[in-house]
């Protein structure tokens, strides 16, 4: 798939690489995060950050 920049073809690679998404929804999910507000995807990529380091397998 031909992709409009390089940094959508890199968030694109990063979130199909999650499992069950494919090249298409990653696709989908990149230009709904870009279509949204930015303190959404801000939101997001914190919670996300503070989950990584903050939470510890048992």
């Amino acid at each position: 798939m031909i992709y409009p920049s390089k940094l959508i073809e890199d968030a694109v690679n990063e979130v199909s690489k999650l499992p069950g998404i494919g090249k298409k929804t990653a696709f989908r999910l990149v230009l709904h995060l870009l279509k949204e507000q930015s303190t959404a995807t801000e939101s997001l990529s914190s919670a996300l950050l503070t989950l990584r380091k903050k939470y510890q397998l048992l």
